[in-house]
């Protein structure tokens, strides 16, 4: 929390739970072979989806812009 002109703000991380999830499930892929395709531990991987933790702002946009691609090129 911070203070801002005397009252106090919540300041929320950027959840990526559902957003990471959803981003493998378009892959088509499991945990584990995304894992093994994106060079992502498996744990780590787990806890995103978990909401345990959170990838830093701009790796989780790499990511998504090189699943992207991936996928992209798979419907060639």
């Amino acid at each position: 929390m911070t203070a801002i002109g005397g009252a106090l703000k919540v300041c929320n991380k950027r959840s990526y739970k559902e957003e990471f999830k959803a981003l493998r499930k378009r892959t088509g892929m499991s945990q584990s072979k995304f894992s093994k395709t994106f060079g992502i531990p498996k744990r780590t991987i787990e806890s995103w989806e978990m909401g345990v933790s959170s990838p830093r702002n701009y790796n989780f946009e790499y990511l998504k812009e090189h699943v992207e691609r991936w996928i992209d090129e798979q419907s060639k």
